[in-house]
């Protein structure tokens, strides 16, 4: 017997407005009214924008916490996904607010249009005279002195979407083209590590992602497509392609070299050889520049505090503790290369108990890498957040919102300040990690416990 008109449309109906949904969708509402809120304020008012990001930070950590606690259903992916590109579209088509690094790449884009190599030359040199225009070149960061910094793969991209439209609006696009696609492939990572596929919210809605992409435009979006590329290849065996996914990352952003140890299999040579074939390969249109395509790398070790050791939090941590300003670079470096080359050895040794076996390795050395790194710019920080949704560590959630949103306040600036938010970031982070650490040990502890006194009982 057929059930009566509308009692199935309700029973739908009801089975999608379930307290986590309308939670979900009350959060999601707020969120996007502060999104469009906040697109139309002035960047440098320091009350209303940083106390709208603060908002959205605040909205996010409920959101996640939501999703941890909230019952599942069918709904709850559909709201997340949905509202993701909401707040994306949203931040899309205004002018980037928080970095102009996006006008460097529609420069470069531009310049390898024109058949120029982009190591070649500052945008300020007198052979790319004929290239500048009033809409791109007035806002490229650096423009005096310093070449391109971004490696092969990064100009390719450039160069890509500057033939559909030399605008900062088409490259912000392609760089949220590359986040959106990011998420089928953290959804499958999810499912490999057997955990609930609503997780993706910790990258979907994280403002800091929001903002950095889709907002920004940075080039992280891609790097971080090929990141989860390669560990996608890597959970399905696919060892050949795993080694050009990393490799294209590297090309992106340099440092996801780093992962190696985690996605390489012992004594198969696919991998690394597909890697280095791609690293090759990617430079090889660009050799010409000589020492040059390096781009400003080098002198952005300077500017950045790299080369005396300024950027390195525990570095300054060390010296000011110890009473001891001359600290040498070199000893912090050594220390960092001892904890990365521990972290290499365990994952190179570990044991294959599971086809996503390297995803916490990776996370661990992407982790270590980058608290050691201690970077300013936010965006650096963006490559762990996926990592949070397959990998259950929700103190890097927390870190990077907090973190994201500290360095919109007044307080970011450099000196005395910006070490007072160091402390404030990582002294709580690590307090958080070691307990969650601890407290995730004895829970192991008390589980193989309980197990041997099952088999015990048994036999």
């Amino acid at each position: 017997m057929n059930a009566p008109s509308g009692i199935g449309e309700k029973g739908s109906a009801r089975k999608f407005f379930t307290k986590t949904n309308i939670a979900l969708l009350l959060i999601g509402v707020l969120s996007l009214a502060t999104y469009q809120f906040t697109v139309r304020l002035d960047v440098d008012d320091a009350g209303p924008f940083p106390l709208t990001i603060l908002i959205q930070v605040v909205l996010f950590l409920a959101a996640a916490w939501v999703v941890a606690y909230g019952k599942s259903n069918r709904g709850v992916l559909f709201i997340i996904v949905g509202f993701a590109i909401l707040f994306r579209f949203t931040v899309l088509f205004p002018a980037p607010q928080l970095s102009s690094d996006v006008y460097r790449y529609v420069w470069d884009g531009r310049v390898q249009a024109a058949g120029i190599n982009p190591y070649r030359y500052i945008p300020a040199a007198p052979e790319l005279e004929h290239l500048r225009d009033a809409t791109i070149y007035p806002n490229i960061n650096r423009a005096a002195y310093a070449p391109t910094i971004y490696p092969p793969a990064a100009q390719i991209i450039f160069l890509l979407a500057t033939r559909i439209s030399e605008t900062v609006t088409c490259m912000k696009a392609v760089m949220m083209g590359f986040d959106l696609i990011s998420f089928w492939l953290i959804l499958q990572l999810i499912a490999a590590a057997g955990l609930p596929r609503e997780r993706l919210l910790l990258f979907a809605w994280h403002p800091l992602v929001v903002w950095e992409f889709a907002g920004n435009g940075h080039v992280d979006a891609a790097m971080i497509f090929f990141v989860l590329l390669a560990l996608w290849c890597r959970w399905r065996g696919k060892d050949g392609w795993t080694g050009v996914a990393l490799g294209l990352a590297a090309l992106v952003k340099l440092y996801p070299v780093v992962l190696f140890p985690a996605l390489y299999r012992r004594w198969n040579w696919k991998m690394p050889a597909a890697m280095a074939a791609t690293i090759v390969g990617g430079y090889s249109p660009y050799v010409r520049a000589g020492t040059r395509v390096l781009g400003f790398l080098p002198g952005y070790t300077k500017e950045e505090g790299l080369a005396n050791g300024q950027r390195f939090f525990l570095l300054v941590a060390a010296r000011r503790l110890f009473h001891a300003p001359g600290l040498p670079v070199a000893a912090f470096a050594a220390a960092a290369a001892l904890a990365m080359l521990a972290l290499a050895v365990r994952a190179l040794w570990r044991t294959e108990r599971a086809p996503a076996s390297s995803l916490a390795p990776a996370f661990a050395i992407a982790a270590t890498f980058t608290l050691l790194l201690s970077p300013e710019y936010t965006w650096y920080l963006s490559w762990l957040i996926p990592f949070t949704c397959f990998v259950p560590f929700f103190p890097v959630a927390v870190f990077t919102a907090a973190a994201f949103y500290m360095n919109q306040t007044p307080l970011q600036d450099p000196g005395g300040l910006r070490w007072g938010i160091n402390l404030c970031l990582y002294i709580p982070f690590a307090i958080f990690s070691i307990f969650l650490l601890w407290k995730k040990r004895r829970t192991d502890g008390s589980a193989q416990e309980t197990s041997l006194e099952s088999e015990t009982l048994a036999q």
